[in-house]
């Protein structure tokens, strides 16, 4: 019986899921869903629903029940396509439960970094194979918490399995360099290579709690480090199973570890003397508070913020096929996500203007409500607060001047056929829209797409160039004179052409800029892998069998030359 399963039993836990966990072909251990502890009086005595289970934290490789800091309530779970409450978490992690989480990674990195690399990422490969097979219960966690369309939440993990897969080919990433010296009056040899810091913390978002753990937790295990996952208390599940799924495909007990909570546990946890790094993705605030106490604290850091992200359509660009992929980036996991599209830049006059309105507006009215395997496209908002925001800022664009040309703010869930709990909008549609406006200048996140119109595609990228964001951007049109030019002048991390959302492929790493990312190297790729380490040089002296000089009792007071050669005057 493994660790987790072994927990769950002593706990009286059970799990998520009844589907085994393949691990992978030379694997011999099995894992089976995430566990979650079932309501008892205990629980019950600290508020919340006593039916809900409890999201454990994982600690030493097992579930770990969590602690109730006294007088506070339990945090509820809920599922946004109905309302109802499917689980528990702690507002905040116990002490206690964040010192175990502390203490089990600092206690595993020793024996982890000294751990071959080539061992390491085996590891990492058969963790890779475990969430290839539970990929179904992986979305279905995502599902239930998120209220994500199936496929939306199947992407959400394929994407994070590509990074765990790219971080599964590390040794050839990771190797050090060497600068050789001279063999003149022996050789000075110089090597660098790349060591683990310690214990990374990773804070994740809601929005996709498959897909962002596994941009950090992979590529900082393989570089030797221990991790510690810190999920959002909406979406708790997903990166316990993770985690579980990592022990059994061999990550030491501690090596990986969960906690539960909120904010004040995240600044815990920053605070830590053995977390060396953090890497955070969420709302802007939040991000520039973390930042903040990373660097009060000495810690490395690299946050992804908010985005504004604009999408221009060129005067010889296809309508149909732009109106198509704005509607998709705009309206996909309804607008909750750092990469969709919020802003249509048209360039042209009124009648441009109209044509490309009028097919976002036809296409957009044709997208249907539902969660999961419903058929919908377009699933509910993560909370009733965030569904409040979105009509507060739609009515404030009417109230400023804009022309909302669809409303998707008051839905008839009978009609739609949807839950009268969820936590539904249907997309909204407004022109006219200005800079200054707070629908322009705000991060929405939700399903709504503003137009704004222009002249030129000169006055395009200056606009875009603007914005204190620069997450992403896309251009449509078919020259390619017109996409470099754009590409070359918009100041945004990345660009898509034709393409609405640009996000890299794991080799690449995530490049979003401006006011959209705080820190110097990006997420995943070759920067993810120099995030989590840090290089050491060593110098060496070796003098030759029988040869005199520097080594072999002779005083050297002027500094060796990188070429280990004596300078030489007078030629």
């Amino acid at each position: 019986m493994s660790a987790c399963m072994a927990a769950c039993s002593s706990l009286r836990l059970q799990p998520v899921a009844t589907a085994a966990v393949a691990v992978a072909a030379a694997a011999t251990r099995h894992a089976r869903g995430v566990p979650l502890v079932r309501g008892s009086a205990s629980a019950a005595a600290g508020g919340g629903s006593s039916a809900a289970p409890l999201v454990p934290h994982f600690v030493s490789g097992a579930v770990r029940v969590p602690t109730l800091p006294p007088s506070a309530s339990w945090t509820p779970v809920t599922d946004p396509a109905t309302g109802a409450v499917i689980g528990r978490v702690p507002p905040e992690a116990a002490a206690k439960d964040v010192a175990a989480a502390v203490d089990a990674a600092a206690a595993a990195f020793p024996a982890w970094q000294d751990t071959p690399l080539a061992h390491r990422s085996r590891v990492v490969a058969r963790w890779a194979a475990a969430v290839s097979v539970a990929a179904p219960d992986l979305a279905a966690d995502v599902v239930r918490e998120t209220g994500k369309t199936l496929a939306d939440a199947e992407g959400d993990v394929t994407r994070g399995l590509e990074v765990l897969e790219y971080a599964a080919a590390a040794p050839a990433l990771l190797t050090g360099t060497t600068f050789p010296g001279s063999r003149r009056g022996g050789a000075v040899d110089m090597s660098q290579r790349l060591l683990p810091l310690g214990t990374v913390l990773g804070i994740t978002p809601f929005n996709f709690p498959v897909m962002i753990p596994l941009w950090v937790a992979p590529l900082a295990l393989v570089a030797g480090n221990t991790v510690l996952l810190k999920p959002p208390p909406a979406t708790p599940s997903a990166a316990v199973r993770l985690a579980a799924l990592a022990t059994e495909a061999g990550v030491p007990p501690g090596a990986i570890g969960v906690v539960q909570g909120g904010a004040a546990t995240a600044a815990s946890l920053i605070a830590a003397p053995p977390v060396r790094a953090v890497s955070f993705v969420g709302s802007t605030p939040a991000g520039r508070a973390v930042y903040a106490a990373a660097a009060a604290a000495g810690v490395r850091a690299q946050a992804n913020l908010g985005a504004k992200n604009h999408g221009v359509v060129a005067p010889d660009a296809d309508v149909d096929a732009a109106a198509a992929a704005l509607t998709g980036a705009a309206f996909g996991a309804s607008g909750q996500r750092c990469m969709a599209l919020s802003v249509a830049v048209v360039v042209g006059g009124p009648q441009r203007v109209a044509a490309v309105v009028d097919a976002v507006v036809a296409r957009t009215a044709a997208l249907r409500l539902g969660a999961g395997n419903s058929g919908g496209e377009v699933g509910p908002l993560i909370s009733a607060d965030a569904v409040a925001r979105v009509r507060t800022l739609v009515a404030g664009a009417a109230a400023e001047g804009a022309t909302v040309v669809l409303d998707g703010t008051v839905v008839d869930a009978a009609a739609e056929g949807v839950h009268p709990g969820g936590f539904w909008l249907r997309p909204s549609i407004v022109t006219d829209v200005t800079p200054g406006m707070a629908i322009y200048e705000q991060e929405v996140f939700g399903p709504v797409l503003c137009f704004v119109a222009v002249p030129t595609m000169d006055a395009a990228a200056e606009l875009v160039r603007a914005s204190p964001y620069g997450n992403g951007t896309a251009v449509f049109t078919t020259s390619a004179a017109v996409a470099r030019r754009y590409a070359a002048a918009c100041g945004v991390g990345q660009v898509g052409v034709n393409v609405p959302i640009p996000v890299p492929a794991p080799a690449l790493g995530f490049t979003g800029g401006g006011g959209s990312a705080l820190g110097d190297l990006p997420f995943y790729g070759r920067t993810g892998l120099q995030f989590y380490t840090r290089p050491q040089t060593v110098v060496e002296r070796w003098p030759e069998q029988g040869s005199g000089g520097a080594g072999r009792g002779e005083v050297t007071t002027s500094m060796t030359p990188a070429s280990g050669v004596a300078a030489r005057s007078g030629g």
